[in-house]
């Protein structure tokens, strides 16, 4: 018999570093030096605060090189980073690293942000917990699927894939190592998250699912 799939859900509390930059370089310091859970909230808050949107894969960085800086091309180079494509927050972290680096030969003055619009790092801290929902076979799943919270779907999809390094999403993984269901894993897999908003990621999921039944 299959493992039960766990939902799970978790709550968010957002801290204050206490670090800030007021440059570029000082953006790509901080990055460096902060720990994954400062990367994680900075390209991946605006999924949840947002969750009506149909987000186009942005980050905080991106933004306020752009917006507050005026670096237009710096800007828009980040914003074109592929979250998707990173298998962990370190390989995401690289990425920006090196399209900051990139840009470095094109800047002829260092440009300050003014008093008051420095980027300050926040990190957000995660609290797990189980849920009422738990399914044993993937018509259970689906029916839970359709009851859980928007929060718990990003734990399961996002929060896998990034912040516990997984190649995969919680929902793939459990369809392919319990349930044996290497082909409903791979569509999932496939899914691009960035591109849904939460409530059509879970229909899409669902989609899939009900086709394999």
């Amino acid at each position: 018999m299959a493992d039960p799939f766990q939902f799970c859900s978790s709550a968010k509390l957002v801290e204050l570093t206490g670090r800030r930059a007021r440059t570029v370089p000082e953006l790509a310091e901080g990055i460096r030096a902060l720990d994954d859970a400062v990367l994680f909230h900075h390209t991946h808050h605006f999924l949840l605060q947002h969750q009506y949107w149909l987000p186009e894969p942005t980050s905080d960085f991106a933004w306020w090189v752009a917006e507050i800086l005026q670096e237009r091309a710096l800007g828009e180079d980040l914003a074109s980073i592929n979250t998707v494509e990173f298998r962990s927050i370190h390989e995401l972290k690289e990425r920006i690293l090196a399209v900051i680096a990139a840009h470095a030969g094109d800047r002829t003055r260092t440009v300050e942000a003014p008093s008051g619009l420095e980027f300050h790092f926040l990190r957000t801290h995660s609290y797990v917990f189980p849920t009422d929902h738990r399914a044993s076979t993937l018509a259970e799943f689906a029916g839970h699927l359709e009851k859980v919270s928007l929060q718990s779907i990003y734990h399961h999809v996002f929060e896998a894939r990034l912040r516990l390094s997984r190649a995969t999403n919680d929902f793939a993984w459990w369809f392919r190592d319990s349930l044996g269901e290497k082909e409903l894993a791979v569509s999932v897999e496939h899914l691009d998250p960035y591109v849904f908003t939460l409530e059509d990621l879970r229909a899409r999921i669902l989609q899939l699912v009900k086709r394999r039944l």
